[in-house]
């Protein structure tokens, strides 16, 4: 039985993506282009809220340099309807021989928004700034 790996990509019910190393959209599954529009040329961290941009382009570098072989993480990101959402994403790099030459990710709704959760937390979280608790969530991984 042959198996079409990219039409089978394609039908995914989450948003999926492959981009370069350098960070740019290659590839958007359907899901993933009626979630944020034709987002392909883009960098991905482009698709992130402005305060999670950082955190994005830390995430492609944990792979592309850092030598994670994958990655699971939380990011808030606008969607195409203008909307803050925080999306559950899990990311892989892609290698050709021993060289990450790009990352493929699969992303989903995780509900409400990181920024909403911080609001809720003790009052000593409330004392860090947001890049400290990002510096925090990086080490807790």
């Amino acid at each position: 039985m042959s198996i079409d790996v990219l039409d089978g990509l394609e039908r995914v019910g989450m948003p999926s993506y492959l981009a370069d190393r350098e960070g740019r959209i290659r590839w958007l599954n359907e899901e993933a282009l009626s979630t944020f529009g034709d987002a392909r040329g883009r960098l991905l961290s482009s698709l992130a809220a402005p305060d999670h941009a950082q955190r994005s382009r830390e995430q492609l570098a944990r792979k592309v340099v850092g030598g994670a072989g994958r990655t699971d993480f939380e990011i808030d990101v606008i969607a195409r309807n203008g909307k803050r959402l925080t999306w559950c994403v899990s990311s892989v790099p892609v290698r050709r021989d021993r060289t990450v030459v790009g990352i493929f990710g699969v992303a989903r709704p995780c509900g409400e928004t990181v920024g909403e959760r911080a609001e809720g937390r003790a009052d000593f979280d409330s004392r860090l700034t947001p890049r400290q608790r990002e510096v925090l969530a990086l080490l807790a991984d």
